[in-house]
């Protein structure tokens, strides 16, 4: 019998880069997000289906202040996570994801999946729509959940 394995949900536009192939013409200027219950009905639906997997992604999920509780509903229903990530923060200026949500992610998330499309800082900010040195946030970012022990891959 066929059944759903998993589903991705774009949790919000909000992004701090502009990816020349950005299907979510994200940006830090955009608002669009899914509310908290609208996430949790389709977690629910998700589950209904058997899924077994969410993919959370964006914009950047990390921007969401919610996160965290989005994270937790979906593990309170069984559900493995992945979260897709770009690793960098935005919080009145650029900054690689702050300690204290990989901390409290760590052991929540199977895995953190990263937007790393080169180790050329130039060629990284042309295509991620950023500042050359960003790539050094987003290394860091790896850095600090590898330290975590949280499941890293990067595409």
């Amino acid at each position: 019998m066929n059944q759903l394995l998993e589903v991705t949900i774009e949790v919000t536009q909000r992004c701090p880069n502009r990816c020349i192939y950005c299907s979510s013409w994200s940006s830090l200027e955009k608002t669009e997000a899914l509310d908290f219950d609208t996430i949790c009905g389709i977690v629910d639906d998700a589950v209904e289906l058997g899924a077994e997997q969410i993919n959370i992604s964006g914009g950047e999920p990390f921007l969401r202040t919610d996160i965290i509780s989005i994270n937790d509903y979906i593990r309170s229903k069984g559900l493995k996570i992945r979260l897709y990530t770009s690793g960098i923060y935005y919080n009145q200026g650029y900054q690689s994801i702050p300690d204290t949500l990989l901390e409290v992610i760590a052991g929540k998330v199977d895995t953190l999946i990263f937007n790393y499309e080169t180790a050329i800082p130039e060629l990284y900010a042309k295509i991620m729509g950023t500042s050359p040195g960003n790539l050094l946030l987003i290394e860091e970012t790896i850095k600090k959940a590898t330290n975590l022990g949280i499941n890293v891959e990067a595409h």
